[in-house]
């Protein structure tokens, strides 16, 4: 049984990371997100000592919705994933294909190694539509609303009822 309560004292945290394609670089006639500078961006730094729940995701894009949805060539996706291991949060990259606003993506992660991060791979192209032409570049921009959980008689409790997985993350 997993435990979703989040109990008082656990640390309440927003983190953005914001991902640019440039026109015509590396694809011509597209902005193409997949590039080394939207690849392997840190979310956070994850303690030995803490599970992090991930409550909820935001997306937007520097251009109207509308146009976004009218661009996309290739459905751009989301890979979250621990740094040391690789091992994907999701189990597959979250496709972004609206706008999403405070969309309920539970997820437990904890590491059990020091200096393990939280990352994120971006990924997609777009088109370049009528009502994108003269724009150098659009910005996408992914939000997470992560609790860190610290309290030990909860944290025992979690690692006790989840200790069959014999893993480090944990879908609801």
């Amino acid at each position: 049984m997993i435990i979703k309560t989040i109990p008082k004292g656990s640390n309440y945290l927003q983190f953005v990371n914001r991902f640019v394609a440039t026109f015509n670089v590396p694809t011509l006639g597209k902005y193409n997100f997949a590039t080394a500078a939207n690849t392997g961006q840190v979310i956070l730094d994850l303690s030995e000592y803490s599970v992090y729940l991930i409550q909820n995701i935001n997306f937007s894009a520097t251009v109207p919705e509308g146009d976004f949805l009218t661009a996309i060539n290739t459905v751009p996706t989301a890979t979250i994933k621990r740094q040391v291991d690789g091992q994907v949060i999701y189990q597959k990259p979250l496709p972004l294909v609206s706008y999403l606003k405070s969309n309920e993506a539970i997820a437990y992660v904890w590491s059990k190694r020091k200096g393990d991060r939280l990352i994120v791979d971006f990924a997609g192209l777009l088109n370049q539509p009528a009502p994108l032409v003269g724009l150098a570049s659009v910005t996408a921009q992914l939000q997470l609303d992560i609790y860190q959980i610290t309290d030990e008689n909860w944290l025992q409790a979690f690692r006790t009822n989840t200790r069959p997985l014999q893993q480090d993350s944990v879908f609801i």
